[in-house]
């Protein structure tokens, strides 16, 4: 399957799911998809209103509720530049444990590297 350009909307994945289910030249299981929901990190710090942490705990529960497997959860960067998630610390010490789920934090830095090694996230992205 050749996506071209970049395909953006709602229906992405049912539009690359049918894909691979026609392609012919994929052989048994060899195709795997990763979604990661990235709301509570990448939608909440775009917001002007400053959610609490017991809100974004929450917002992750109802996640967590909902299926999702692979949760962005945190952003560590300066909180005077993005207050919204300057409490990374706090909501990373509250989650809740749930079978099968992964958390991730996003770093943009080597002060957002010291805070992300001094939690329990196992998984980060680096940008």
């Amino acid at each position: 399957m050749n996506l071209t350009g970049r395909q953006v909307g709602r229906d992405i994945v049912p539009t690359l799911l049918g894909s691979l289910k026609k392609d012919k030249s994929s052989k048994g299981d060899g195709c795997v998809i990763h979604i990661t929901e990235v709301g509570p990190r990448d939608g909440l710090q775009n917001e002007k209103t400053i959610l609490t942490t017991n809100d974004k705990l929450k917002f992750i529960e109802q996640l967590v509720k909902a299926g999702a497997k692979s949760i962005e959860v945190a952003s560590f960067v300066n909180p005077k530049i993005v207050p919204q998630m300057a409490d990374a610390e706090a909501v990373i010490e509250r989650l809740p444990q749930a079978d099968g789920v992964i958390y991730k934090a996003l770093v943009l830095s080597k002060s957002g590297m010291a805070r992300l090694l001094n939690t329990s996230i196992k998984h980060a992205q680096f940008s």
